[in-house]
């Protein structure tokens, strides 16, 4: 009697605790332009049968800005824990993880955001014509049968007249792919162009691929950019 009244008690305690609930614990700001500082609004619902209070919200570095309801979420109700990712001075991809605490069962759970910053401006970077590339080749290094891996160049328009990218031409169409702007660069304007390489039913060993990019450069209208890779 007394091991089912104690059972009876746990199960009451367990049930009354609050429960905090993601609508979902992962965003991707996708391409965002190095300097802007990008938010995105986590949903939290408290699931439980007690008040929820979100103690802290620890992100892994100072870049992350996070702000959430300080006040305590009933039952049933819900709340938001906002993030914002300060891209200022850190052009390329990242992921960051923050950590959130709360009175919930359990106490601590992890957000995270990702995505890629695309630089204000290139720095000692590959020269042609009026573009400046970040890079002009690129090594994805190892990629299993089956993978899709993906390589970002960036460009930069370092003349006084927009600039545009007329057609781009490669051998490979069933393995490559590529996307550029369909509109003009304008001077000083920082744009990315993506080649992604699916190895799919490809032979073993090392590829390379060359897209030739067709501009109305006037100093140099035609660009080559390099992938390889170790299928």
């Amino acid at each position: 009697m007394k091991y089912l009244t104690f059972l009876f008690l746990l199960t009451a305690f367990i049930q009354a605790q609050p429960i905090l609930t993601l609508d979902k614990a992962k965003h991707d700001f996708g391409t965002i332009t190095e300097g802007q500082i990008p938010t995105y609004d986590f949903v939290v619902k408290n699931t439980g049968a007690d008040s929820l209070r979100i103690i802290q919200v620890v992100p892994s570095c100072g870049c992350t800005e996070p702000k959430w309801s300080k006040e305590a979420i009933a039952p049933n109700g819900t709340g938001v824990i906002t993030i914002g990712y300060n891209s200022t001075g850190r052009p390329g991809a990242f992921t960051k993880s923050i950590q959130v605490i709360s009175n919930s069962n359990p106490s601590n759970q992890e957000l995270t955001i990702q995505g890629e910053v695309a630089p204000r401006q290139i720095v000692n970077g590959i020269v042609s014509g009026n573009l400046l590339f970040s890079a002009n080749n690129s090594f994805l290094g190892d990629v299993k049968l089956g993978e899709t891996l993906s390589q970002k160049f960036y460009v930069q328009n370092k003349g006084t007249r927009p600039m545009r990218i007329t057609s781009a031409e490669w051998a490979d169409k069933e393995h490559v792919f590529v996307s550029f702007p369909q509109r003009p660069i304008f001077a000083g304007e920082v744009v990315m162009i993506e080649v992604a390489l699916n190895s799919t039913d490809m032979k073993a060993g090392l590829v390379k691929e060359s897209i030739v990019l067709k501009t109305n450069d006037t100093q140099e209208a035609s660009k080559t950019l390099t992938i390889e890779a170790n299928i």
